[in-house]
């Protein structure tokens, strides 16, 4: 049985894939949504995080933490800056964002 669980997220121009992985690296649950229907970060950040929470829900372990791959991301910030392949624009709080709706570090 697993002891913790974080979520995992690769966000793309065209697709984002997530996924739910136990500390033994196993990958619990995977899945997709895409991208380009959320014309603000916002309203993506609030999507995802509901389809991620649900899911976790389902594993009788929390959710510990969000890691998040993205283009123009940045490490020390959690901003995603001026992203060329992203319909949201200008310096995205990415990391604030997800933190604040999932309610775990990310």
């Amino acid at each position: 049985m697993a002891k913790q669980i974080v979520a995992g997220i690769d966000i793309g121009g065209t697709n984002t894939k997530y996924g739910l992985v136990d500390e033994d690296g196993k990958i619990l649950l995977r899945g997709s949504v895409p991208t380009k229907k959320y014309e603000k970060a916002d309203e993506f950040v609030k999507a995802l995080s509901e389809i991620i929470i649900t899911e976790a829900k389902k594993i009788p372990v929390p959710l510990d933490g969000i890691g998040i791959g993205s283009p123009n991301g940045n490490y020390y910030t959690g901003n995603i800056e001026f992203a060329p392949n992203l319909l949201w624009k200008g310096i995205v709080p990415l990391a604030k964002l997800f933190t604040e709706a999932a309610g775990v570090p990310v």
